[in-house]
């Protein structure tokens, strides 16, 4: 949930950019709109899903292993268009996904935006961030024959971290007739994650902690896809950087205890710098698509604290790396079937596990491996029904605290999902 500082942020920009639009335009204009201009424009848009997941081994999010219709979204987006080049917009989302969202009503997006050229326009409040072709549209069901993206590197234990951030950003379309066109933006703000039912704090406290809270400060962001002169190819580009924070109190669990570490006691776990780099590219031809997207990510100068000495200390770091290549092909108006195969490091250094077997931990938790076959169903305009099923080995991205009793170096998990967009 944002805290009362971000809500209020986000509240004084879009007052801003109203009073800016008055401010721009010509106030006898407003005076002259009648009802079915402000009807125009406004755009309202949601969707609402209903999902199932079952699995043989491992719990994903969910007690999957047993069936789980714990698996839901609800989303209600408005954007309001008060005179020309000024766009105020923002998104409610409510997701469940076993422990994570629990119906929760939250903030998603919310934004406003001046486009004073096609090349040009700055946006401030709560943004979508830049992650790949596909993060800023995860939410749209219509757009793609998938139910989850490749988690590579869209992965749903990061969804709430690399959703959206808080800040600034520039960006514009440039084109040309004879090298494409060129979509660009550049921002800086921060995330701030405090949220009990976040995957990304489920997943590090492991019950070891509380008052959990994980933050990205100095964030810089910048994207660029270039539509290329070859009808249907497009590539882009991502770059984020920076400092990346964990911080909560120790509980009563024996490992405090067994180190005279009182409950209470202030543990950081903090990566300074997190740097990210992503290639994209994506080929249309008539009925097929074909995409592929490359992610590399450094943290390093990290900060973590000793339970035996309860004292910090600085590590070199970690690289992590992930990859997919999709195609997806529409048979008829109302059948588009597709496949992915997807592989993630979480330390290229161990991409075999004999470090993490050395410590005690199974070779399997240093990688990810997963083919995905998926059938969409386009039963009407607005209504969708997708079949997925994922064959796994690795458990580098599977959650740990869906799995308390261990985890299972192979599983495969079958998804149901309808989705209706208004």
């Amino acid at each position: 949930m944002l805290n009362t500082f971000h809500q209020t942020l986000i509240g004084r920009v879009a007052i801003t950019l109203a009073f800016l639009s008055v401010a721009l335009g010509c106030p006898e204009m407003l005076l002259a709109f009648d009802t079915e201009d402000w009807i125009d424009r406004i755009q309202a848009h949601g969707f609402a899903s209903q999902g199932y997941l079952a699995s043989d081994q491992n719990n994903y999010y969910a007690d999957t292993e047993h069936g789980s219709f714990e698996f839901n979204e609800f989303g209600l987006a408005v954007v309001v268009n008060p005179i020309e080049r000024i766009t105020v917009g923002m998104q409610l989302l409510s997701r469940d996904l076993g422990e994570i969202g629990n119906n929760e009503i939250q903030l998603d997006w919310a934004y406003g935006t001046y486009r004073w050229r096609d090349w040009f326009g700055i946006s401030a409040g709560q943004l979508k961030m830049p992650w790949g072709f596909y993060n800023e549209t995860r939410d749209i069901d219509l757009l793609r024959p998938s139910i989850f993206l490749p988690s590579s590197l869209y992965d749903e234990k990061m969804r709430d971290v690399y959703s959206s951030y808080t800040g600034v950003s520039i960006g514009g379309d440039i084109l040309n007739e004879h090298v494409g066109s060129i979509t660009y933006s550049a921002g800086y703000g921060e995330k701030i994650v405090s949220d009990s039912t976040s995957a990304y704090l489920l997943t590090l406290s492991e019950d070891i902690f509380q008052n959990t809270q994980a933050s990205i400060s100095n964030l810089f962001l910048a994207k660029f896809d270039w539509e290329t002169p070859l009808p249907g190819l497009r590539v882009g580009t991502t770059f984020l950087h920076g400092q990346l924070e964990f911080s909560a109190d120790t509980n009563s669990h024996p490992v405090w205890l067994e180190n005279n570490i009182a409950p209470g006691t202030p543990i950081l776990k903090n990566t300074e710098d997190d740097l990210v780099f992503i290639l994209s590219a994506e080929y249309t031809r008539n009925n097929l698509t074909i995409a592929a997207e490359y992610q590399k990510e450094h943290e390093y100068n990290q900060v973590a604290r000793n339970p035996s000495s309860g004292a910090f200390k600085r590590g070199d770091g970690t690289n992590s790396e992930g990859y997919y290549v999709s195609l997806a092909y529409r048979l008829t108006k109302w059948l588009q079937c597709g496949a992915y195969y997807s592989v993630y490091y979480p330390d290229t250094d161990d991409k075999d596990g004999k470090f993490l077997e050395e410590n005690g931990s199974p070779a399997f938790d240093a990688w990810q491996k997963e083919m995905a076959l998926t059938a969409r169903f386009d039963l009407t305009e607005q209504w969708l029904l997708k079949f997925e099923g994922h064959a796994i080995n690795g458990t580098a991205g599977v959650p740990e605290f869906a799995n308390l009793d261990g985890l299972n170096e192979d599983s495969f998990l079958f998804a149901i999902k309808t989705t209706f967009s208004f």
